[in-house]
């Protein structure tokens, strides 16, 4: 959903006093916090929108000067994950044209045409201040000592499943998969595969680092007849660790493939050409080399196979439970690794997150932009 408004992003870090635990957290989900807000607001664009502060007061003298309109001063610590929705678009959709600053000290939206306007009066003293929404407010979680993080990490360290790509895919320039290999997420494969076109008796390879997101699509692909997958889901999830399917959901889905006959018809015949298999591997883990990839590249098999390959990545390098626990530099240390091993197999493919590119590089220089700008600055 398109944005009605172009926000810059304050982020404010006066937050010296917190333990290393909190501190810790707090560092890790601001890294991957202003960077999805900076996709959601500038998804194809290196403009800048954000800026780290030490108090709201550098803040607010720094806005006095720039050409913004809209603002979000936001304190490092928070999360924003929510199932009903992003933070940012609810926020648009909350904002009413008269409205000058919106929210509390931790979080809140400044109009800054309209503060600007009246002379730049003291936040505090504008009367017209109201709280967010209870809609943006599901949105918003502020961690600020050690039991709500803990509390944190206990509800946000489970393995879950996800029955929906939270990505959207890209098409693809590359044709008649021989080999596709994909994290164990979502339905999103089949739409890629779709697209690209597949041969007779291709290899489809599921990894990932959570068993139990294998079990789940192995469920998918052995047990499930394309019909009533929000009720698949919830039979075959024994662990309850899958988020759940919303209604509608699954019909919209099956509008990509022309509705609900012709998607039957597609995964009929999906089912009767590949051969499945599942591995679990964790990319990310810095014992994963090359030894261990060849063995995920070879599947089941002494010789790799000839012909189109393509591996579908998501965004395991910008994962909401991987960020939690590795920050940013380490998990760029371990995408570069990876991508370069990548980068030397004949006829593979690479696609993350909808952006297929056969050269590593590219897809690291929006990431490093992004970091480096936001501690230097």
């Amino acid at each position: 959903m398109e944005l009605k408004r172009k926000y810059f992003i304050c982020w404010i870090d006066n937050s010296k006093n917190v333990d290393s635990l909190v501190k810790g957290l707090q560092k890790n989900l601001t890294e991957f916090w202003f960077m999805e807000l900076d996709w959601q607001i500038n998804p194809q664009s290196y403009e800048k929108s954000f800026k780290l502060f030490g108090t709201y007061v550098e803040a607010l003298e720094f806005l006095k000067t720039k050409s913004v309109d809209h603002a979000i001063i936001i304190k490092i610590g928070h999360d924003l994950e929510s199932p009903d929705g992003q933070f940012i678009q609810k926020l648009d959709q909350d904002i009413l044209d008269d409205d000058i600053i919106i929210g509390d000290h931790e979080l809140y939206y400044l109009n800054v045409n309209q503060w600007k306007s009246r002379k730049y009066p003291q936040l505090s003293k504008i009367k017209e201040r109201r709280e967010f929404s209870l809609q943006v407010k599901k949105t918003i979680n502020y961690i600020n000592d050690s039991s709500e993080a803990y509390n944190f990490i206990k509800l946000n360290s489970r393995q879950n499943f996800l029955p929906f790509n939270t990505e959207v895919h890209g098409h693809h320039s590359v044709k008649d998969l021989s080999v596709y290999y994909s994290v164990a997420c979502g339905l999103n494969h089949l739409k890629i595969l779709k697209d690209v076109g597949y041969k007779k008796n291709m290899e489809l390879i599921f990894f990932d680092y959570n068993p139990y997101s294998l079990y789940m699509m192995k469920q998918i692909h052995e047990k499930w007849d394309g019909l009533n997958y929000k009720d698949f889901i919830d039979s075959v999830d024994i662990l309850d660790a899958s988020s759940k399917v919303k209604d509608g959901e699954f019909e919209k889905y099956v509008e990509y493939f022309g509705g609900m006959q012709s998607w039957l018809s597609w995964f009929k015949k999906f089912k009767d050409d590949v051969i499945i298999y599942y591995m679990e591997c964790d990319l990310l883990d810095s014992n994963f080399d090359v030894r261990d990839f060849d063995k995920l590249y070879r599947a089941h098999s002494d010789q790799p196979r000839k012909g189109n390959k393509l591996i579908w990545l998501s965004n395991i390098f910008h994962y909401r439970p991987t960020a939690l626990n590795m920050g940013f530099n380490y998990r760029s240390i371990r995408q570069i690794g990876l991508l370069n091993k990548l980068n030397d197999i004949d006829d593979l493919h690479v696609g993350r997150g909808g952006i297929p590119t056969m050269q590593p590089g590219h897809w690291l220089e929006k990431d490093n932009f992004l970091i480096k700008e936001f501690y230097e600055t």
